[in-house]
């Protein structure tokens, strides 16, 4: 699909959404007492990356292979189709939803772009009509879950990577709009020539 040539690109958690999803979703999928015991075993690589010994996105794929690996993809998907519509639409920023439909109606091109997961993020972005999505992708074998993520997770400079491969490079081309509402978002808002962090238009 070739993009228009107005563009408006969204962060998802603490942009779409009023906080952090990531967490939630794994409360949701595995319940309290996995979750609880995931948190334990994933508080030494937290706080190492909040102590900066360790990057974002080891201490992330740590959490991620305690809890993914070797689970059922089928039985994932389900959870999440249930997480979209009992949770996430609890957790709207409506006057960003709105911005959204907004440039959809004005036939810009849309892209989602999150260091959230792909097992819910994209049901979500198809839900809501966006032309494009990036996100953390969740490694599938044989109908499971390896329990590691398909390339890097998509945060920070990853984020300008990913859209400049989708957008072929050549991001002079286009009116971009970004949306986002952190440090994360700091790089791919800086290439855009309307930007809105935390969430303010």
């Amino acid at each position: 699909m070739q993009p228009n040539k107005t563009i408006a690109i969204f962060d998802f958690d603490g942009t779409i959404t009023k906080g952090d999803t990531f967490l939630p979703f794994l409360y949701h999928c595995f319940g309290g007492r996995k979750f609880f015991i995931g948190l334990i075993y994933s508080a030494p690589f937290v706080l190492a990356y909040f102590l900066k010994l360790i990057s974002n996105e080891y201490a992330k794929k740590k959490m991620i292979n305690f809890f993914f690996r070797g689970q059922d993809i089928d039985n994932v998907n389900i959870q999440s189709q249930l997480f979209i519509k009992k949770l996430l639409t609890k957790k709207y920023r409506n006057n960003i939803i709105k911005r959204l439909i907004w440039h959809q109606k004005n036939d810009h091109t849309t892209i989602l772009i999150s260091a959230s997961l792909d097992a819910y993020i994209k049901p979500w972005a198809k839900k809501f009509n966006f032309n494009f999505v990036e996100s953390t992708v969740l490694e599938k074998i044989n109908g499971k879950y390896s329990g590691n993520i398909v390339g890097k997770n998509c945060y920070g400079e990853v984020k300008v990577s990913r859209l400049k491969k989708l957008l072929n490079d050549d991001l002079n081309n286009y009116i971009i709009y970004g949306y986002g509402d952190s440090k994360g978002d700091e790089f791919f808002l800086n290439l855009c020539n309307h930007k809105y962090p935390k969430n303010k238009f």
